[in-house]
């Protein structure tokens, strides 16, 4: 089933490079939200210095109403205490993922098509790209996911988790996974940014 996952980056401040800041009240604020199933945060492997923070939801509505409690209040102001840049939000109801957020590696990408009437073509082709994937088992099959982002009409975001960077340099190098990926890189992005994430649970309640 999908969820209202909420996705955010920001370059995190001195302080909590330092550890002198945590995410303790985050993760406090979080926890006492309603309707939200898991939040998972980490840094980028290309840029340590920028950390992500995903909230799975159970809906829109959830989220609207964490906006609207004494926590969702503060949630903001905790998160502006943190970050040493404007933040980046994005939400997607993604098509599957159950599992991927808890790999140890999560690769997580952004299409920006120039014409809308390739998505289902790219999604074919990702979907194609992960059975390969599992067939060839150099990973465990941590889950996947693909959802249009809400509100940015012809973006699109995929998650997939991997046992490892090496794991995943290594399984796109292999035939027919490495045709798949011609295939895709064929189609007609305006931009296409993919980064991996060291992702640990901030809070679990499913």
């Amino acid at each position: 089933m999908s969820k209202y996952t909420e996705i955010l980056h920001f370059t995190v401040v001195e302080d909590l490079k330092a550890g002198t800041v945590t995410l303790d009240g985050i993760r406090d604020l979080l926890f006492k939200a309603e309707g939200l199933k898991r939040s998972y945060a980490g840094p980028t492997i290309e840029d340590p210095a920028v950390l992500y923070i995903i909230n799975e939801w159970a809906s829109k509505d959830a989220y609207a109403a964490f906006l609207n409690s004494p926590s969702g209040t503060a949630y903001e102001p905790a998160l502006q205490v943190l970050s040493g840049s404007p933040l980046i939000r994005f939400f997607v109801e993604f098509d599957e993922d159950e599992s991927a957020l808890s790999a140890p590696i999560v690769e997580y990408a952004t299409f920006t098509l120039k014409e809308d009437d390739t998505a289902e073509r790219l999604k074919a082709l990702l979907h194609e790209l992960i059975d390969e994937f599992k067939a060839a088992k150099t990973s465990k099959y941590y889950g996947s996911g693909w959802g249009e982002v809400l509100d940015k009409p012809n973006v699109y975001q995929s998650i997939l988790g991997w046992d490892s960077i090496e794991a995943h340099q290594y399984a796109v190098q292999q035939l027919p996974a490495r045709e798949i990926i011609g295939k895709i890189m064929e189609q007609q992005f305006a931009s296409l940014e993919v980064v991996h994430l060291a992702l640990k649970p901030v809070v679990e309640n499913a």
